[in-house]
């Protein structure tokens, strides 16, 4: 049997008791957290970008030959120009098309500060008869106001129908 000297003895019995020492701490449980007291304000704001005006007796609506003509009268909100308005007419109010000024779209004025518009064309029931739609809205920096929708219905082949403006 081999004797320990004195000094490997002690080393052995320190590093048994901080092991013991070690090991009789219990672990305290921490909890995680932090905080920020910035705050910050703002606001916000949105346009509202009006609708066009219709007229009392707005619109007409008529037939020849399978041709319908539709045609809303209307005044620009205040502060607006007839370049900002936006046309969009067909056979269905929920699907309508936008339609750009030419050969089958006019706008007419401003005669005592109202525009007529007037939509001559392929309306896809026109020939028998049926509802075509018309409307007339104005968009400024990619916000449209709400349309005025004409509402036509049309006679078969030749006459005047009726209409209403919502």
């Amino acid at each position: 049997m081999t004797r320990r000297r004195p000094l490997e003895r002690v080393a052995v019995g320190l590093a048994a008791a901080a092991l013991i020492a070690l090991l009789a701490i219990p672990a305290r449980p921490t909890e995680a957290a932090w905080s920020d007291d910035e705050a910050g304000m703002g606001s916000i704001s949105a346009a509202t970008i009006p609708a066009p005006t219709a007229l009392a007796t707005a619109c007409t609506a008529s037939n020849v030959l399978g041709s319908a003509r539709i045609s809303i009268t209307w005044q620009l909100p205040a502060g607006y120009a007839i370049g900002e308005a936006v046309y969009k007419a067909g056979t269905n109010p929920l699907l309508l098309e936008v339609v750009l000024l030419g050969s089958s779209l006019t706008t007419t004025g401003p005669s005592g500060g109202s525009y007529t518009t007037t939509y001559t064309g392929g309306l896809l029931n026109a020939a028998l008869g049926g509802t075509g739609y018309l409307s007339v809205s104005m968009q400024r920096g990619g916000w449209t106001s709400q349309q005025r929708l004409v509402t036509a219905a049309l006679p078969a082949l030749i006459g005047t129908g009726t209409c209403t403006v919502t």
